[in-house]
């Protein structure tokens, strides 16, 4: 499973070295925190939701 995914003009990751969710809209030239905390456990893998109208987090 994907660590980055391209969802609609974004660009989404997993930053591993801080646990964080990240976006781009600039092609990952520079990246904005979207989540960071330790609430939900480390992040592993991000999917795209079935009906296609939002990533989902595993």
């Amino acid at each position: 499973m994907p660590q980055l995914i391209t969802y609609g003009n974004e660009q989404i990751r997993i930053n591993p070295a801080n646990n964080r969710i990240e976006y781009s809209t600039n092609r990952g030239v520079s990246w904005i925190s979207r989540y960071s905390g330790n609430s939900y456990g480390t992040f592993r893998d991000l999917v795209l939701h079935p009906n296609g109208r939002r990533p989902s987090l595993l």
